[in-house]
């Protein structure tokens, strides 16, 4: 299956400036969450970001650059779809295509990750977009998402197929945003 824009919708999880120096390699991971803004914004596309316990971890990396549009969601459970106003949260926005990334993979993300698809979403996970301490829990992570169900993609694959054709005007748009 591919991704659809009119489809579709971004989810940020949990990117909080003070767990992002923990992660490995995190700096490309979110130079994709920004290329992913971008291109949902170019397609105006709803985003959604979560927070885990943003008093004790501090508020979603500015340097993202997160719409303003973008409802920004805090929580305490792991799982985001425990927490009501985020499961009413994804469920306003009509989509039942979720491309998510963020961090921890092998936490946040995937116990996300099962509750999306527990409520029958299809979910994209970036792999270049999400993050963990250690590549060994990643591996664990994206083979234990792909097992549930969840389709592993990467950063050009969701803007490519947003995008459909190269005729579009967004096309030259996408391509700043790819180089």
């Amino acid at each position: 299956m591919l991704i659809k824009a009119a489809e579709s919708c971004l989810a940020i999880i949990d990117v909080q400036a003070k767990l992002v120096p923990a992660m490995h390699a995190s700096e490309p991971a979110i130079e994709n969450i920004r290329k992913l803004i971008s291109g949902a914004n170019c397609f105006d596309l709803p985003c959604l970001a979560t927070e885990q316990n943003p008093l004790r971890l501090g508020p979603t990396l500015e340097k993202l650059g997160v719409p303003e549009t973008a409802q920004c969601l805090s929580k305490m459970h792991f799982a985001a779809m425990q927490d009501g106003e985020i499961s009413e949260a994804f469920a306003n926005l009509g989509r039942n295509q979720v491309i998510l990334t963020g961090l921890e993979a092998h936490i946040c993300v995937m116990q996300t990750t099962a509750g999306l698809i527990e409520r029958n979403y299809e979910v994209f996970v970036v792999a270049d977009a999400v993050m963990t301490r250690t590549t060994e829990s990643m591996d664990m992570a994206l083979e234990r998402l792909r097992t549930m169900g969840a389709t592993i993609v990467n950063t050009e694959m969701v803007l490519f197929e947003w995008l459909e054709r190269s005729d579009r005007p967004e096309f030259k748009e996408l391509l700043h945003v790819i180089k």
